[in-house]
């Protein structure tokens, strides 16, 4: 019995500890940032009313004090918000939604340390500019992108120019550009583990001519993509240039090359290896012109290419 008594105390302050840790984790800052944040007027109301001063002040006073924003369950509609270096937003995976009332619904310009979590941003299918994108991101670095959805954008989901970070476990669904854009004199990107699930384009890293470097592309899911004759690699499911590592995605249904590695004579330094692609028009092209420098290919398995496993490009 004692031995008994001695267990049950033992685990009781174990319990004990942890509701401690996760009192102390959630933190009385974080607690009244929250409070403040609703009693700024921040409310779902189901998407029928525009929140976007309510929210863009929630996001500059979070961002000033180092605070994370945390935004409760529901659909918020709103405009553009800018976020500030420091700007970190939380919501409930699935259930935090923001409703586009036109243009991106997330910019980030020259903010470093941002951070994104359970979002589910909704674009409505409204047209977006060329490059623009329901998070569109320029001059940043230490991004990270998680666990997030990007539905219904008239343009791409994410674009990243002159930025770093990591795109990760995210959903893409009804894109109609590419799911994730990444360009113009990055500093680093990852892109894993994600889903896209309908998009002109996946994921497409144009970096050759604009020293952006280096990039790596794995572990994500690419299907059911449809052609269209403008942007950039139209109907790929992966389309990188120069400095980046391929592996272990699965591209299904490309109308056009399940990955394009190179343009005329733009590659350089491109690894892809170990993955899967199916019933696409061409499975793994890669760029030819005498300019051209060399990419590994290896141990990636091509199945139902109706023009060819691996052909070359020729612009």
């Amino acid at each position: 019995m004692r031995r008994r008594e001695a267990l049950l105390a033992g685990l009781a302050a174990g319990v004990g500890i942890v509701a401690s840790v996760g009192l102390s984790m959630a933190g009385p800052s974080n607690t009244r940032k929250l409070i403040a944040a609703n009693g700024l007027g921040i409310k779902p109301a189901g998407g029928a009313v525009s929140q976007t001063a309510a929210l863009q002040q929630a996001i500059d006073e979070n961002a000033s004090s180092g605070t994370p924003l945390l935004l409760p369950p529901g659909t918020y509609r709103t405009g553009t918000l800018t976020l500030r270096p420091g700007s970190q937003i939380h919501g409930v995976s699935d259930q935090t939604i923001l409703k586009s009332e036109g243009g991106a619904i997330l910019s980030v310009t020259g903010a470093d340390g941002v951070q994104l979590t359970g979002l589910v941003l909704n674009g409505g299918a409204r047209p977006l500019e060329k490059f623009d994108a329901l998070l569109t991101v320029a001059g940043a670095i230490e991004l990270d992108v998680l666990d997030c959805r990007f539905l219904n954008s008239g343009g791409n989901g994410v674009s990243l120019h002159e930025a770093a970070g990591r795109i990760a476990r995210c959903t893409f669904g009804n894109i109609a550009g590419g799911a994730v854009y990444v360009g113009l004199r990055y500093e680093g990107a990852i892109v894993e583990n994600n889903i896209v699930d309908t998009a002109a384009t996946g994921i497409l890293v144009s970096n050759f001519n604009d020293g952006g470097r280096p990039a790596v592309v794995q572990g994500n899911i690419i299907r059911n993509l449809f052609f269209r004759k403008t942007g950039e690699a139209p109907g790929s499911g992966i389309a990188v240039g120069a400095d980046a590592s391929v592996h272990s995605n699965v591209v299904e249904g490309a109308p056009a090359y399940g990955i394009l590695v190179g343009s005329s004579a733009r590659l350089r330094n491109v690894s892809v290896t170990g993955n899967v692609v199916r019933r696409s028009h061409i499975g793994i092209g890669v760029a030819a012109d005498s300019g051209a420098d060399t990419a590994l290919i290896s141990n990636n398995h091509i199945d139902g290419a109706r023009h060819g496993a691996i052909r070359t490009v020729k612009c």
